[in-house]
């Protein structure tokens, strides 16, 4: 099909109301169309992929279909026809950062699928180390700030209507799939808030306001977990996680290259934790693969 070529814009007021009559799903507009994939394509015969909606360059389709907010409702479409279609505008050449604000990874970890949305901007080139937030923060911040602050909580301090989506999140999965796309560790958030509920502390008990670090936030939360109905589960691991990438000097690939030679060690002094026969034949390849040939594996592993 034909597609418009033309740079982007902000659509006119008219435009406006024909893409999105917002918060009121009983309106004829291009996103309350079902189906929604055919209703896309059509209007992408007339308009750019990244048309912004909104005077202030609110959002482009992508950063909607992203965040899935209008879909939470008893109109909400299937989430695999969602993600579909991001791949679909992202193969068209939709801008993975020209969301709201420009903070679009933020929104994809504020969607319907974040395990999906987030793995799929940053290999599609989003900034991971975007500060366009309102208050300042890197979707890293962001997750580990609020997503993992509900998970701990058990979903109680989530916003209405995420408190279950949060709460069973694999947040590990999502801050390494950030990590991976190069977020960096320092200054991922500029508001320090000592009143905050989770106040941040450096090592010496003293309250720090912003910027933070990764490590910053994840400390706030050794006080405050044992007031708390806590579900920990993931914590611990995502702390490892970032103490590995911080002794890597803030890089998640020498990081892995470093876990993956001491993987191979273990495996060639047959000291490696085996599950079967399989991962046996698995851990013997990759023992006597030479380097090239194991970082190679290596850009096919989700690590």
């Amino acid at each position: 099909m034909t597609q418009v070529t033309r740079a982007a814009r902000r659509l006119t007021r008219e435009e406006e109301h024909e893409f999105l009559p917002y918060n009121d799903p009983s309106l004829p507009g291009l996103l309350n169309q079902r189906p929604l994939t055919p209703a896309v394509h059509a209007w992408l015969q007339t308009y750019h992929v990244d048309d912004y909606y909104g005077r202030d360059g609110a959002g482009t389709l992508l950063s909607f279909i992203v965040h899935g907010e209008m879909y939470t409702s008893a109109a909400a479409i299937p989430k695999a026809e969602l993600v579909s279609l991001a791949r679909d505008l992202l193969a068209r050449g939709a801008d993975p950062n020209a969301g709201k604000n420009g903070a679009i990874l933020i929104e994809a970890c504020t969607g319907l699928a974040p395990d999906v949305m987030v793995p799929l901007l940053c290999e599609a080139g989003a900034d991971p180390n975007t500060t366009k937030d309102h208050k300042g923060r890197t979707a890293l911040a962001f997750v580990l700030r609020e997503v993992l602050k509900a998970q701990i909580s058990c979903g109680v301090t989530a916003p209405v209507g995420m408190k279950t989506h949060w709460s069973e999140l694999d947040t590990l999965e999502l801050v390494r799939a950030l990590l991976r796309s190069g977020a960096q560790l320092d200054a991922i958030e500029n508001s320090g808030d000592s009143s905050l509920e989770y106040p941040f502390v450096d090592d010496q008990g003293r309250f720090v306001r912003g910027p933070l670090s990764a490590e910053s936030i994840l400390r706030s939360y050794d006080i405050y977990i044992p007031y708390e109905h806590t579900n920990t589960s993931q914590l611990p691991e995502i702390k490892r996680l970032v103490a590995g990438v911080r002794a890597a000097k803030g890089s998640y690939a020498r990081y892995v290259k470093k876990e993956l030679l001491v993987l191979r060690a273990l495996v060639r002094k047959r000291r490696a934790t085996i599950a079967d026969d399989n991962q046996r034949t698995a851990f013997d390849i990759l023992a006597r693969s030479p380097d090239e040939i194991a970082w190679r594996i290596l850009g096919f592993k989700r690590w």
